[in-house]
């Protein structure tokens, strides 16, 4: 299954699954782990993802910032962002997430770099709002 598939599934049963928004969060950062880069541009735009539910994509750019701030200990802010987590790959290797978000009424986006950990300088996220990189997966 693509990336973008497995995106797909996760949104698209999501309610009435009884599972949360925070949990829906951990899921992508897990799936950033394994699939690499991801790019979720706000619904409605070019690269809308079938199956999202657009009453679920602002609250879970909230959720994300909360998770990031809190492992961080940065101040939490739900409307921009960029922090750097640490998660653990399935071969136990630490994989750095480089997770850069807008949540207003202008812009909807998360965009999440993978890198090895001790590499953060390698692959900051530089996400243009203004449409030059546009992919579901980047």
């Amino acid at each position: 299954m693509t990336p973008h598939q497995q995106l797909t599934v996760l949104f698209a049963p999501f309610v009435g699954s009884g599972n949360t928004i925070p949990w829906l969060a951990r899921e992508v950062l897990d799936l950033a782990v394994r699939a690499g880069n991801l790019v979720l541009p706000g619904p409605g735009g070019p690269d809308d993802l079938a199956g999202l539910d657009r009453r679920l994509f602002r609250p879970l750019l909230a959720a994300l910032a909360h998770a990031a701030a809190a492992e961080t200990g940065a101040d939490f802010d739900p409307y921009h962002g960029r922090y750097a987590v640490e998660r653990r790959a399935e071969d136990g290797r630490a994989v750095l997430l480089l997770v850069a978000l807008g949540n207003t009424l202008a812009e909807q986006y998360v965009q999440i770099v993978r890198c090895h950990a001790g590499h953060e300088s390698d692959a900051r996220p530089q996400y243009d709002p203004a449409g030059t990189h546009r992919s579901a997966i980047a």
